[in-house]
């Protein structure tokens, strides 16, 4: 049985309420859109959402937006969609990113690596609480999108880890990804 959030599922004498239903009135209604579950055993009913909420786990590749930059080793990333999953994160987790999981060399400014307001790529390698820690030290990890500092429109792909400005000609240092500038990303 498909029910919707609110709908009764049945009444407290038939079922205690399980995951995503409670109790109201003495019914148990649902909390989200999703098929009935009933425990005979338990004698509760739970509700398996139709389309879950995409939850962070470690290995997951994230698409998120610098939002801070604390020199000289951490960048704060507001993690924004989840690769692979069609929802966008409902909540706003926030991600770090240390300047020495950026890439596989000595870096001596982060700040020639990403900068405020650019889209990365990057994998969550631990998960357990806000902020989750990142890397981008693959090659399809990095920046994926980003803005020129003198004109703020956005920047093209010029050679390895140097993107150009075509309006003004500025070049800027970053730890590119392999997939700059593909916005199909997104919707992956």
């Amino acid at each position: 049985m498909i029910v919707i959030t609110g709908e009764k599922i049945c009444t407290l004498e038939e079922f205690l309420p399980g995951e995503n239903a409670y109790e109201y009135n003495n019914e148990v209604i649902s909390s989200v859109i999703g098929i009935v579950q009933k425990d005979l055993k338990s004698r509760r009913v739970n509700v398996k959402p139709l389309n879950e909420a995409p939850v962070i786990k470690e290995g997951d590749k994230v698409i998120g937006r610098v939002i801070d930059i604390k020199y000289p080793a951490i960048a704060l990333i507001k993690i924004l969609k989840i690769l692979g999953k069609k929802r966008f994160i409902a909540s706003i987790p926030y991600g770090v990113l240390y300047v020495g999981n950026i890439k596989n060399d000595i870096i001596i400014d982060i700040r020639k690596e990403i900068a405020y307001g650019d889209i990365i790529l990057a994998k969550v390698i631990y998960a357990g609480k806000v902020p989750v820690q990142l890397v981008t030290n693959e090659d399809d990890l990095g920046v994926i999108y980003a803005y020129c500092f003198n004109c703020n429109l956005p920047l093209k792909y010029y050679e390895e880890n140097k993107l150009i400005c075509e309006n003004c000609g500025r070049i800027e240092l970053r730890k590119v990804s392999k997939l700059y500038g593909r916005g199909d990303i997104l919707w992956k």
